[in-house]
């Protein structure tokens, strides 16, 4: 079994012999962890949430959102929980470090969705090699009913966003302008609260490879 498409369709090129063999166990998530609701705080400004790794090689990406930012002076506020301080310095050199971007040390799984409820979107960035991973992370924030800003290449992560109306993608040359437009509430998201998260939970999953085994 693997998690992600790329890896079983490598292994089926590998092993020919045993293709019948090789299938997707998808990612999932505790709901264990997750609140069983999340009721939502308001607030007049746009809050988002940025928690996991920070990968190396997107300092591309970091720039633009912070000189969008900055250049358009867009009222909002990025918490990040993350084990690094990353590219702390591109929202230092631009005077936005405590005013309207916050790093945090990381939080337990438990503790962090709890805080999701205080937050109007999840950021994540990836590098190009994770243009077609649907990481567990994806499940847990989809689960929440939290919109997705999700910057990457183009790939099947940004398509299945896409497709089941979970929140917006955009490729790193159109994070300038397209971060502005969602703070400024100039695009529409018509977000799809219907999307069943139960076939990626820890447990059907469990349930769904015990009876392979059978």
């Amino acid at each position: 079994y693997a998690p992600v498409d790329i890896m079983v369709n490598h292994l089926r090129k590998e092993y020919v012999n045993y293709v019948d063999k090789i299938k997707l166990l998808p990612h999932g998530f505790d709901s264990d962890e997750l609140p069983a609701s999340i009721n939502k705080t308001e607030s007049p400004i746009k809050r988002i949430l940025f928690y996991g790794s920070i990968y190396n090689g997107l300092d591309f990406e970091f720039d633009s959102i912070a000189n969008s930012i900055k250049e358009n002076n867009l009222e909002v506020k990025i918490d990040i929980y993350s084990d690094s301080k990353k590219y702390m310095n591109v929202f230092i050199d631009r005077g936005l470090l405590k005013n309207k971007v916050n790093y945090y040390s990381a939080l337990p799984s438990h503790e962090l969705f709890q805080l999701f409820q205080n937050y109007d979107y999840i950021l994540l960035i990836h590098p190009d090699y994770g243009k077609d991973n649907l990481s567990t992370k994806f499940f847990e924030i989809i689960h929440t009913r939290t919109p997705i800003i999700y910057i990457g290449s183009e790939g099947k992560t940004g398509q299945f966003i896409r497709q089941n109306d979970l929140g917006y993608h955009f490729t790193r040359d159109e994070i300038y302008d397209s971060f502005a437009k969602i703070i400024n509430n100039n695009l529409f998201l018509s977000y799809n609260s219907n999307f069943v998260t139960d076939d990626y939970s820890f447990e059907l999953l469990t349930k769904k490879l015990i009876s392979e085994f059978k």
